[in-house]
C-alpha cells in the first residue's frame, strides 16, 4: 500500500508498506512449518526476546 500527500500538484510526503506475507499467500507459496519444527521455532523466538532485554 502506498499513500502520498499532495500539495499544489506535487507529492510532498510518501508512506509505503509492503505486504510480502499477503503476496505469498495469494501466490500459494506461503511457508508453513511442520509440527516438528514449531517447538524449535518457539524456543528460538523466546530466546531472541530474552537476549534483546538483557
Amino acid at each position: 500500500m502506498h499513500i502520498d500527500r499532495v500539495e499544489s500538484g506535487k507529492i510532498v510526503e510518501h508512506w509505503g508498506q509492503g505486504d510480502a506475507q499477503g503476496l505469498m499467500q495469494q501466490l500459494g507459496i506461503m511457508f508453513l512449518p511442520s509440527s516438528k519444527l514449531l517447538p524449535q521455532i518457539a524456543r528460538n523466538s523466546i530466546a531472541k526476546l530474552f537476549k534483546k532485554k538483557a
